[in-house]
């Protein structure tokens, strides 16, 4: 009795699984979904409100391609911040960022040990001794050029300028001086430079540095800013010694000061980059590299973003476009 019970039991268990239907298979991820989980970066060389508009730029890409990007903003503006996240984003597998290095000749080392575990790319200021895939920016030279033609024609019979930045060993500082020196060689138009002075990214010291010109060369004829802070500390230190409309000032970059002391004519125009494309453009450079490899790179290995003059007559318009841009218009 107890066998014909088993017998019958192993049947209807036999019955069961054989009317059981197979197990589905898992539906397949298209590829692009799966590609979409790359994990990106974009690193900035300090933390001026500049790169506002790259994020804002950065968050439209993020929206428009399914990615999410890390968004990293050394507080010091130091070598050794932007090591550290590099080092970071190695030992977390990331796959691909971007990075306007602060020292870029110093930092090749560096940048070929990243470029080894991860797609890299320079926006803003290049590294071109590295093994970066490309750059994407501005040409800080012709950029530098710009504001030196803007230069001549304030100072069409000559005089004294003085020039402040963060430091000189970032690539788009060096170049956008030397575009500078460069279009007042040619102009052939007697311009000194009494000096440059470096101020490590220390809005403090900044100001500092441009009050002490003021002070030891009260002829000086024009003051010029090479990075984004730089126009508003100049603007702040012309006030604050009430020297606004006798001295002038050129700087680059659309720091929400700069842009109201155009207004006010304490700075007569600024060399505008397009912080939002670098975002935007930057996000879209990565995707399109892991998506294709080779083909999506830039010729000659750059991505040129033009510049922009703005003067008392660009200025409103200009400022409520940055403002939109800010609000995701």
């Amino acid at each position: 009795m107890k066998r014909i019970v088993a017998c019958t039991l192993c049947l209807v268990i036999a019955c069961v699984l054989g009317c059981r239907k197979s197990p589905e298979p898992e539906p397949e991820v298209p590829a692009v979904e799966q590609q979409r989980q790359w994990k990106l970066a974009f690193i900035t060389n300090t933390a001026a409100s500049f790169w506002r508009y790259a994020h804002a730029g950065i968050e439209k890409a993020e929206a428009e391609l399914g990615v999410k990007v890390t968004f990293l903003m050394p507080p010091n503006s130091t070598v050794e911040e932007q090591t550290q996240y590099l080092e970071n984003l190695i030992a977390q597998k990331y796959d691909a960022v971007a990075i306007s290095a602060i020292d870029a000749e110093n930092m090749v080392p560096l940048l070929d040990k990243v470029a080894g575990y991860m797609a890299l790319f320079c926006h803003d200021s290049d590294a071109p001794g590295s093994k970066r895939l490309a750059y994407l920016g501005t040409n800080n030279h012709f950029a530098g050029t710009v504001l030196g033609k803007r230069l001549v024609k304030l100072l069409p019979d000559g005089g004294k300028i003085a020039i402040f930045v963060g430091r000189l060993d970032a690539q788009n500082a060096r170049e956008r001086w030397q575009g500078i020196m460069d279009t007042i060689k040619d102009s052939g138009i007697p311009i000194e430079l009494v000096d440059t002075k470096l101020d490590e990214a220390d809005r403090a010291r900044a100001k500092q540095n441009v009050e002490d010109v003021i002070a030891s060369v009260p002829d000086v004829d024009v003051l010029i800013g090479l990075w984004a802070y730089n126009g508003p500390m100049i603007a702040s230190a012309l006030k604050g010694v009430g020297k606004q409309g006798q001295i002038q000032a050129l700087c680059f970059d659309e720091d929400r000061e700069t842009l109201q002391a155009i207004k006010e004519g304490i700075i007569e125009s600024t060399v505008v980059q397009q912080p939002f494309e670098f975002g935007y453009q930057g996000v879209k450079l990565m995707v399109d590299y892991l998506e294709r490899g080779d083909v999506a790179l830039p010729g000659g290995g750059k991505l040129d973003i033009p510049v922009l003059v703005i003067d008392a007559d660009k200025v409103d318009e200009f400022a409520a476009k940055m403002e939109a841009m800010l609000n995701g218009a």
